[in-house]
């Protein structure tokens, strides 16, 4: 984990103001060199500080009275702060002697508590950064040394030999950026659930997650009904396996099967699942329409309803009448009159195929 050897002026103003809270007296936070670096009295910043200095260079605390005449010093309490046995700065506390120093010790430990929140963040920033760039440079093959790669890796607890998917997460944008916010606040809470995954945001709405395929098959059911509880603000799919280094074809799968997705209103599916699909998915927008309007054009919704449930029951006139309720000739009927509308005659396989391929598009 990074190991902090210096305080930054946003850190340095949040300790002051974190300990007067608690305390009540201006604090001030004093380089080693006995510079006030950060300061609740604003006037004092970038001001000498002789017992600041003196603290920092004989590394215990030192108080200081109202008959005492030191070069920029209140009375109050000064106390040296390690981290990691290092020397970062001195705390002062304004005030009374007898009153602050109370607060010393605490003061202490909220300034090493801010300090390693501090390093936690820093350790996890560093950590998404290198997802993201393990990822964006496999994904759009860019050139990489793989000794760099193969000690990321590492870093990062991914095993190099096995087979790798994508899973690839879109976010809807056309909703409510309130519920956006919320979408991508319970997607963190999956990730923490689901810790072998490794991910990257791309902008504007899409999520690039890395895995085991053997994880993403074991933690499916899991996934789906997260997907499936958070329609239709989200659509996942899963690409196919590959080798790490050739992690670009799976990805670009799992974009083939997301575009599936969109198209056939569903919102989950794995790539190695579809087989008609890969194919509709591929077509313009443009020859999609012409298609449907080949197929389809005058048929009423109670038409394609009657098509849907004659090919769910595998062309059965038996069953289907009985799901839609009405006597076979009368079923025979209306086949027979889509068959007029539409040139395509349900009840033979050349016709039935091209209706069956338009309702999957549709």
């Amino acid at each position: 984990m990074a190991v902090l050897s210096s305080i930054s002026q946003k850190l340095a103003e949040q300790i002051v103001i974190t300990v007067k809270d608690v305390c009540g007296q201006d604090v001030n936070f004093i380089d080693p060199n006995g510079i006030i670096y950060a300061s609740t009295d604003a006037k004092r910043v970038g001001s000498y500080h002789d017992i600041g200095r003196m603290a920092a260079k004989e590394g215990r605390a030192i108080e200081v009275t109202k008959n005492d005449n030191f070069k920029g010093s209140h009375p109050g309490i000064n106390v040296p702060i390690y981290h990691n046995h290092k020397l970062l700065a001195v705390i002062g506390i304004t005030g009374d002697p007898k009153k602050v120093r109370k607060y010393a010790l605490l003061a202490e430990k909220i300034t090493n508590l801010l300090i390693r929140e501090m390093e936690v963040n820093e350790y996890a920033r560093t950590l998404d950064e290198k997802i993201s760039f393990i990822l964006q440079s496999l994904i759009n093959e860019e050139s990489i040394n793989s000794d760099y790669l193969n000690e990321v890796c590492r870093d990062l607890k991914i095993n190099t030999e096995s087979p790798k998917s994508i899973l690839l997460i879109k976010i809807n944008n056309r909703y409510n950026p309130k519920n956006l916010s919320m979408i991508e606040s319970h997607l963190k809470s999956l990730f923490i659930s689901l810790p072998e995954i490794k991910y990257m945001f791309r902008y504007p709405s899409e999520y690039v997650c890395l895995a085991d395929t053997s994880y993403l098959a074991e933690k499916g059911d899991k996934i789906s009904a997260f997907v499936k509880e958070h329609a239709p603000l989200i659509r996942c799919a899963i690409g196919s396996s590959t080798d790490l280094y050739l992690i670009k074809n799976s990805y670009a799968t799992a974009q083939t099967a997301l575009a599936s997705l969109e198209k056939s209103g569903q919102f989950f599916c794995f790539f190695d699942n579809l087989t008609l699909e890969i194919l509709l998915s591929s077509l313009s927008s443009n020859n999609r329409q012409m298609y449907l309007s080949k197929t389809l054009d005058g048929l009423s919704e109670a038409d394609l309803e009657l098509l849907a449930i004659y090919f769910e029951e595998d062309l059965s006139l038996k069953q289907t009448a009985k799901r839609l309720f009405v006597h076979v000739n009368t079923l025979q009927y209306r086949l027979n009159r889509i068959a007029e509308i539409t040139s395509f005659n349900p009840r033979k396989i050349k016709g039935a195929v091209p209706l069956y391929l338009a309702l999957l598009l549709k």
